[in-house]
């Protein structure tokens, strides 16, 4: 295996992370935190970004001597340490800013780890037991917090080949990401289906975000939801996630787009393409199979759970009255 070009393709991610933290560092400002300047959020994330920024510096130095090409072996190795790599790095602002997981209690090594892992694997769990604290939990922190789900919600790796291209290596790393979204895997094709996904993702999360913000939330709390909704991971920013809100409409808003972000990407990529008249693409989407499993799983286990509610509620005895 050639580990400096596996190096020089990690270098990359590495930006990707710490580019991604910038965005985070304008809710440590007084205008957009709502309680003053986090001077610990932002001075945690601009010491991430740097570590992010040299770690990656490092690794380009390590293999820009080297021009191999990218063979599946290496690819293979890129997408498995890609994501090793994020949770380090992802691990950074909560230990750089001095995050507690509860109220005295700082974030250690493993905890960091483990909410950083749990953010880009789209897990949603969390060692965080009073997010609504601001001096336990910065707002910009709760913000990477959230990042963390939007970078893993399609794939680092994929976002990876959508933004910056990288040729036939891009074909390569994406078939060892993902199990071929489409059967044509040319260059061309393979960079057009990561530019396509990366697109919808990046729609439908915008499209959220306008829709919740419209419903009551905030700009912050309806990006972050936004994040948490459609990477199904479901990290919030509120100790009673979606019921500190108190709205229906919130409620099955976030519903509707849990569904469409549980649908496979290839089927709401047939949506978008003009040559399929609207009898095609509804023919095609209720047409697949794996679609078809996928409604009939939620509607099943769906009634299922009402039956039972009913059920251990004694309310079938209310209702034959």
């Amino acid at each position: 295996m050639n580990l400096r070009v596996v190096s020089k393709y990690l270098s990359l991610i590495a930006v990707l992370v710490g580019g991604m933290m910038v965005f985070s560092l304008p809710w440590a400002t007084a205008t957009l935190s709502g309680h003053g300047f986090e001077q610990d959020g932002f001075i945690g994330l601009l010491a991430s970004i740097a570590i992010c920024w040299a770690v990656a510096a490092a690794l380009w130095n390590w293999g820009r001597g080297d021009n191999g090409q990218l063979f599946r072996k290496e690819a293979m190795a890129v997408v498995g340490l890609s994501w090793v790599l994020a949770t380090i790095l992802g691990a950074l602002p909560f230990l750089m800013s001095a995050t507690e997981r509860a109220p005295g209690v700082r974030m250690n090594v493993a905890d960091a780890l483990f909410e950083s892992q749990s953010g880009f694997s789209t897990t949603g769990a969390t060692v965080i037991t009073d997010l609504e604290n601001t001096d336990s939990v910065p707002r910009s922190i709760l913000f990477w917090r959230s990042s963390t789900h939007f970078l893993g919600g399609l794939g680092i790796i994929v976002l990876f080949v959508a933004i910056l291209g990288q040729g036939s290596a891009g074909k390569t790393l994406m078939r060892a990401e993902m199990p071929g979204p489409t059967s044509d895997t040319s260059q061309a094709r393979m960079q057009h289906t990561a530019w396509a996904f990366a697109s919808i993702y990046v729609a439908l999360n915008v499209v959220l975000t306008v829709l919740l913000r419209i419903e009551g939330m905030s700009w912050f709390n309806a990006i972050c939801h936004a994040f948490g909704t459609m990477a199904t991971g479901g990290f919030s920013t509120y100790n009673d996630s979606l019921r500190a809100f108190g709205s229906a409409e919130i409620e099955w808003t976030v519903l509707v787009f849990m569904i469409l972000a549980g649908t496979n990407f290839t089927l709401l990529y047939v949506l978008v393409i003009p040559k399929f008249g609207l009898r095609e693409k509804v023919s095609k989407i209720f047409g697949d199979v794996e679609y078809r499993v996928y409604l009939g799983i939620l509607v099943g286990v769906t009634a299922w759970i009402i039956v039972f509610g009913l059920w251990i509620h004694d309310d079938f005895s209310t209702l034959t009255e």
